[in-house]
């Protein structure tokens, strides 16, 4: 296993979509580890995120993930799967008001979804890149 670091998530800006996620500080009581997929969640789990923090306008995370998917200068984009609870539409698009995390993927396959906030990648930890 590989460790990697990155960003999973902004918590002052929406998604791609126009989702914004009220408290992100929920991200921080969730029970740890949570699952790493590659590209969807489902299958078999291909790594773990073992740390989430918040820092000025980043959820960052470390974790493990299967030797071989990341490469060294090679960050990848990467997700988080979050189940919505409660949302509220009335502003025009959606507050998720309550809801929780329930993974992260790796997205190393162009044709599979883009990750919900640009810019959101990992990397193997260590790599200055």
């Amino acid at each position: 296993m590989q460790h990697w670091t990155g960003t999973l998530a902004y918590t002052d800006r929406p998604t791609r979509t126009g989702t914004t996620l009220a408290h992100p500080e929920r991200l921080l009581t969730r029970p740890l580890p949570l699952p790493l997929f590659l590209n969807e969640m489902d299958g078999h789990p291909v790594g773990a995120v073992t740390t989430l923090s918040i820092h000025a306008d980043e959820v960052r995370a470390e974790g493990t993930i299967r030797d071989g998917i990341l490469t060294p200068g090679r960050p990848l984009p990467v997700g988080i799967d979050v189940i919505p609870e409660d949302a509220d539409t009335s502003s025009g698009h959606a507050l998720m008001r309550r809801w929780r995390i329930a993974a992260a993927s790796v997205l190393n396959d162009p044709e599979h979804r883009a990750p919900a906030w640009p810019g959101t990648t990992i990397r193997l930890k260590g790599d200055s890149q």
